[in-house]
């Protein structure tokens, strides 16, 4: 499943990885289906820590394992590039892309109550796992201790309402404590 309703101010698209080559380019990972899509990216912003910087990505081609060599202005020897090794590329909110209904991206998913049908509150999704199969919610139950992990599949999942801050889950017996 992946989202689409309130934006953030700004969204991660992508992580810097390494430098790639003398030239100031950087290998970054794409954090969409849609590796093309920071051709289309001109202005965004880099996020270290506790410091964010706007940028200008001026190319960006397929780089070597479904990454891509992005180059950013002003970044113009392998000294800089690697000063930005582990930042977040991030783009406007108004800017991500609508998804198909019930498709939601990971921002609308963090911090959403999960219920069951029967009334009970297992928790707040507080993560993502992403597997082959499908991807696992980590929901950490209110009074805290271990977080739940429950299978983002249609079978389990019956509505995802964002904009109610909650999801309802359809769980077989034993699946959560």
């Amino acid at each position: 499943m992946t989202v689409g309703s309130a934006s953030p101010q700004r969204v991660a698209v992508a992580q810097v990885l390494a430098p790639h080559g003398v030239r100031g380019e950087v290998r970054v990972a794409v954090l969409s289906d849609d590796p093309g899509r920071l051709g289309s990216v001109r202005t965004c912003w880099l996020r270290l820590g506790d410091q964010v910087r706007p940028a200008a990505i001026v190319s960006a081609r397929p780089g070597p394992r479904g990454s891509v060599i992005v180059a950013f202005e002003g970044v113009t020897d392998r000294d800089q590039a690697e000063r930005l090794r582990g930042a977040w590329v991030e783009i406007p909110g108004e800017q991500v892309r609508p998804l198909p209904e019930g498709h939601f991206y990971l921002f609308q998913l963090m911090g959403l109550e999960v219920w069951t049908q029967d009334g009970r509150c297992l928790g707040r999704i507080s993560g993502v796992l992403r597997s082959r199969a499908h991807d696992l919610w980590e929901v950490t139950p209110p009074a805290g201790g271990e977080p739940v992990l429950i299978p983002a599949v249609r079978a389990f999942v019956e509505r995802v309402e964002p904009e109610a801050g909650r999801v309802l889950v359809r769980l077989p017996e034993g699946l959560v404590p």
